[in-house]
């Protein structure tokens, strides 16, 4: 039978090993949005869900591993949030925005940004390049929307590489400064994030910028 405890605590759910991995990580996710992942502990970890430490160790070998398992929860997450857009009608432009807003939810609401800021020096070798690869496949997944944009003629930029480490590199600085009991809520902060980046890519001369309205994504603007 599944059970759930309180809103941080603990949920339990019926389904695969993977199923049950990824309900465990969720609601890591929600101690961790009011907490910093470098200063607990696996004890504090489990006292905060309410369970005992052998279940958290049924899922993870270690700090290290949970550590690395939530980067890789989340790299994915990301990665099928490309594949959706690129999949979908629109322009590059369009696409691109939905792309970087909806990775920023992914770090703010899913309570994954305390974990993401935490440093992977001490993972494995092997299962670390896994993770990097996969984080590579989605730095390259924004550099080529950048890319197509400027090809469509949405776009000015001289190095989309360059572009896309310096958008991506910003987001995963957010939560650091980020609090969950902050004046804006994610949402506020992906939509304003996001109108600044590509305040940066519009063409001159664009619509976009003497209307501070994007195409199709109706972005919160200043004041409102």
């Amino acid at each position: 039978m599944a059970t759930e405890s309180t809103e941080d605590g603990w949920i339990g759910r019926q389904g695969s090993p993977d199923e049950r991995r990824l309900s465990v990580m969720r609601s890591i996710g929600r101690v961790l949005r009011q907490s910093r992942f470098s200063t607990l502990t696996m004890q504090a970890i489990a006292e905060q869900l309410g369970v005992t430490k052998g279940n958290l160790y049924y899922y993870f070998s270690d700090k290290q591993d949970l550590l690395l398992q939530f980067h890789v929860f989340c790299v994915d997450i990301s990665l099928n949030i490309l594949s959706e857009e690129r999949a979908r009608a629109g322009s590059s432009a369009d696409k691109l925005q939905a792309v970087l807003r909806r990775h920023i939810l992914v770090l703010l609401e899913e309570g994954l940004g305390s974990v993401m800021v935490a440093d992977l020096e001490n993972a494995p070798a092997e299962r670390l390049g896994a993770y990097i690869s996969k984080r590579d496949e989605f730095e390259h997944g924004v550099r080529d929307l950048i890319q197509l944009g400027v090809e469509e003629g949405s776009f000015e930029c001289p190095d989309p590489r360059i572009a896309g480490f310096a958008i991506l590199g910003s987001i995963n600085w957010i939560p650091r400064w980020y609090h969950a009991d902050g004046e804006l809520t994610p949402s506020q902060i992906a939509d304003d994030m996001v109108t600044f980046f590509l305040a940066g890519l519009w063409t001159r001369g664009s619509d976009v910028l003497t209307t501070g309205e994007a195409p199709s994504l109706a972005l919160r603007q200043p004041n409102s």
